[in-house]
């Protein structure tokens, strides 16, 4: 049996089905939580519709992306598999280098000639079991974590300073550093992004255009990613 027969089953659209609910629901149930905390706090209704309106478009660039890791990955593993790992907690650039070590394992390569339906299943399970520890950790340590984080900052103001500006030029680092790196395309998409950042907030500063905060993220990133593939025709 070709694996994709089992990799596009109705058995495995179920599950990813269950997975895309159950995602669901845990949006919901956090935004309503978010919602009752702002309430509590008497946050204005104007400043929690700002918040939620930025969140919502800087989501429609990254959910881009996923769907062309989707489109990418569905000939290889399957719709099912493809769709569940990109909706809950992968990357395509993780899936991609878990399920071809998955399948070197088991003495083949990834979607070739002989890539089994066990070379399949050996790929699911490394690419899921990749990621587990950190559900895990984040289960039994993270409120321990946050509880030192509190205890620190009520201390020390500038602690909680360091630490922000810490997280945020990691999480920075961890996109930008492999694309300085590596070069090519992916370097000039940054440079091309970065540039338009640049543009977009002397325009805030200078121009008090405040409007665009809600949007320059998704412009620079759109804008980066459109003269990457005018570069390539």
């Amino acid at each position: 049996m070709n694996y994709l027969e089992i990799a596009n089953s109705r058995p495995m659209y179920l599950v990813t089905l269950f997975i895309l609910v159950l995602l669901m629901a845990q949006a919901v149930i956090f935004f309503r939580m978010a919602m009752k905390r702002a309430k509590e706090l008497k946050i204005e209704k104007q400043v929690i519709h700002k918040a939620v309106k930025a969140a919502a478009i800087t989501t429609i660039v990254p959910s881009i992306a996923i769907i062309i890791g989707l489109i990418s990955l569905s000939p290889i593993l399957g719709i099912p598999v493809s769709w569940a790992r990109l909706g809950m907690a992968g990357s395509m650039m993780y899936e991609l280098t878990v399920a071809a070590i998955g399948a070197q394992a088991m003495g083949t390569e990834l979607g070739g000639a002989m890539y089994s339906p066990q070379a399949f299943a050996n790929s699911v399970w490394l690419m899921t079991l990749g990621v587990t520890p950190g559900f895990v950790l984040a289960v039994l340590f993270l409120r321990k974590y946050k509880s030192g984080i509190k205890k620190a900052v009520s201390k020390d103001t500038t602690f909680q300073t360091l630490i922000l500006t810490t997280i945020l030029v990691s999480v920075q680092m961890n996109f930008i550093a492999p694309a300085v790196i590596g070069g090519g395309n992916a370097l000039n998409a940054v440079v091309i992004a970065a540039v338009v950042m640049a543009v977009l907030t002397v325009c805030m500063v200078k121009l008090k255009w405040s409007w665009l905060k809600e949007y320059a993220l998704s412009i620079s990133m759109i804008t980066a990613v459109g003269a990457i593939v005018l570069m390539q025709i």
